[in-house]
């Protein structure tokens, strides 16, 4: 997902995951603080993550919503974000 907004060129990273673990979320979000190293055409843009399950460990979705991640909830033929109206997502540099 790509959208320009003013000046602010932004990128959307997500992983999803059929059962979503703590160990998963960190380690997408290392990903994250390195895609521009691997991706330079990013390098201009800011990044934002998104991390998507059907089944959650315990604390693991409210550990990526802390960590700044958008969490989406898969449920059948649908999805929707998790995140409150105020979520403000981290900018990954």
């Amino acid at each position: 997902m790509e959208r320009a907004t003013s000046s602010i060129s932004l990128r959307t990273m997500a992983r999803r995951s059929s059962f979503l673990r703590v160990g998963q979320v960190e380690a997408f979000i290392e990903r994250l603080k390195k895609a521009k190293g691997y991706m330079p055409e990013y390098e201009a843009r800011t990044v934002l993550g998104a991390i998507a399950y059907l089944c959650a460990e315990e604390v693991s979705d409210q550990h990526a919503q802390n960590q700044g991640l958008f969490v989406i909830r898969v449920t059948g033929n649908s999805a929707f974000i998790v995140n409150p109206e105020d979520f403000q997502p981290r900018k990954f540099r």
